[in-house]
This record gives C-alpha cells, sequence and structure tokens, in this order.
C-alpha cells in the first residue's frame, strides 16, 4: 500500500511528502496506550499540516475516531477496514 501512495504522490505537480507511522496497535497492549500515542503525535506533528490521513486496519480507524481531533483536523482515508466494524463506529 505505502509503495502504491508513493508512486501515485510523486506523480503529483503538487510536490507531496508521505509520513508513514506504525501504530503497533497489535505488539503494545498496555493501558492508554493510545492516549500516550495520540499525546505523542500531537508533539511530533506540531505545525504540520496534512491533506489526508490513511488509516490502514480497524485499530487506526477506532484511533482516529476517539483521537482524531487532538492529533489533526484532516480528511481520513480506510483502507482495509471492516464494513461492519466502519458502521459500528460511525453509524453509516
Amino acid at each position: 500500500m505505502t509503495k502504491g501512495l508513493d508512486d501515485t504522490l510523486s506523480q503529483n505537480r503538487v510536490p507531496l511528502a508521505l509520513h508513514v507511522e506504525c501504530m503497533d496497535t497489535k505488539r503494545v497492549a498496555s493501558p492508554n496506550y493510545d492516549e500516550n500515542l495520540a499525546a505523542f503525535y500531537q508533539k511530533k506533528f506540531q505545525g504540520i499540516t496534512f491533506a489526508v490521513i490513511v488509516c490502514s486496519d480497524n485499530n487506526a480507524v477506532q484511533f482516529m475516531a476517539v483521537h482524531g481531533r487532538t492529533v489533526s483536523r484532516v480528511h481520513l482515508l480506510f483502507s482495509v477496514v471492516s464494513i461492519f466494524f466502519a458502521r459500528k463506529i460511525w453509524s453509516i
């Protein structure tokens, strides 16, 4: 997926940079992990404006549903997400 996004963005007339973050939620299962990750992202990306955030699994969607406004106010694109999970989160 990363290669496809990078290949597509490189063809754009306006130069765009691709930032990739692994949340590591399947390996790390500790209390408050999401809250700590949200605080970290907020500091890490302070002053950076994103055009879009791509969420590539249910855990990323869940994270953005809860913490998205604190991390960034930006368009979200979901990939490899169960439609049943998305309906549960956003009642779509």
